[in-house]
């Protein structure tokens, strides 16, 4: 019975480590990539906007999963964390979904959504990674 109790918690930590740890890293790899590929001089509109548009589809697909996993388990009692993993990335994947139509019609406003929604998932994973940092030596400490 004690082991059936310790794999039980060791799948709910796997699941909520997935949930949590992996967002953050595609989120922050999407503000890496599309930001280092914005300072190489010379794209033509149509691959930029090819290259964000798949950064986005992946990274709404990743923010997506992390929205689904906090709605189906009660990792969080907190609703900001519903707000910071995953409605506000969402969010900003749709922004830049739109930024990349915009960035393949030449729309002169594109590169400023796309600033915007790279801002928003600094910002936000910033925060994430804080708070994860914060859990984990919550629940690292020793029980008095």
């Amino acid at each position: 019975m004690h082991l059936w109790l310790a794999t039980c918690r060791c799948l709910r930590r796997a699941g909520a480590t997935r949930a949590f740890f992996s967002p953050v890293v595609v989120h922050f790899s999407a503000v890496f990539l599309l930001s280092a590929i914005a300072l190489v001089p010379g794209h033509r509109p149509l691959f930029f906007a090819v290259v964000i548009g798949a950064t986005a589809l992946s990274g709404l697909t990743a923010a997506l999963f992390a929205t689904i996993q906090l709605l189906r388990h009660d990792w969080t009692q907190y609703k900001q964390d519903h707000l910071a993993y995953g409605l506000l990335p969402t969010v900003a994947y749709v922004a830049l979904l739109v930024a990349a139509v915009m960035m393949r019609t030449e729309n002169e406003f594109a590169a400023d959504v796309l600033a915007g929604a790279l801002l928003v998932l600094l910002l936000v994973n910033v925060r994430n990674a804080w708070d994860l940092t914060l859990s984990m030596i919550h629940h690292q400490a020793p029980r008095r």
